[in-house]
């Protein structure tokens, strides 16, 4: 099994620069979940002795990047609905156009 991709400000391919949708995202998270589930089962069926040490840090990189999947999936929906909520509207400017939203007022 390989591990989980790392999580990255820094772009390394090209189709990072398109944004990932909720739905993409969840496919992630599910993909994440059943990784982490594989990964304990794995372990469970090793017939040479297993620390538990190792097996808690295994494990917990694994949570760790689906925790981190979780938020993005967060995240992603939350901005989806404040998009349909307020959608983006543009003016037309001396330098072209300028897209803004307005924000809800806390």
């Amino acid at each position: 099994m390989t591990g989980p991709a790392r999580l990255s400000l820094v772009k390394w391919r090209p189709e990072d620069d398109e944004p990932l949708t909720a739905t993409a995202v969840s496919q992630r998270l599910q993909t994440q979940a059943a990784a982490v589930s594989t990964l304990a089962t794995d372990w469970a069926a090793r017939d040479e002795p297993v620390s538990f040490k190792d097996f808690e840090q295994a494990v917990r990189e694994a949570v760790f990047a689906f925790a981190r999947i979780a938020i993005m999936l967060f995240l992603a929906l939350r901005e989806e609905q404040m998009m349909r909520a307020y959608p983006p509207r543009s003016s037309a400017t001396v330098a072209g156009s300028a897209a803004h939203r307005r924000s809800r007022a806390a």
